[in-house]
């Protein structure tokens, strides 16, 4: 159950979100939910317009216990995903 939130943008096209869930477990589900949620396709007029996001998290005590610490983790795997190309949701953790 969310909690807490805390959306932010950063600048560009990079937006930040703290929030508080249960587990890790929830954090990749809820990631998964946005990255749905923004690849689902938008009609307008007669163009159908589809996007797609890279989405990092990071979760504490794993990744860091302060706002900033997570936000670099999350940045990281963000990151990771833009330079394979991908469009998804990861966490920063160190297996490839």
């Amino acid at each position: 159950m969310l909690r807490h939130r805390r959306p932010a943008r950063l600048g560009g096209d990079e937006f930040a979100a703290l929030i508080t869930v249960a587990d890790p477990p929830e954090a990749a589900e809820l990631s998964g939910a946005l990255t749905g949620a923004i690849a689902a396709p938008i009609k307008v007029e007669d163009i159908t317009i589809t996007i797609g996001a890279s989405v990092g998290f990071a979760t504490s005590p794993q990744d860091g216990r302060t706002a900033a610490a997570l936000l670099r983790h999350a940045d990281a795997a963000m990151y990771r995903l833009k330079h394979r190309g991908d469009s998804g949701r990861r966490a920063n953790r160190s297996q490839d």
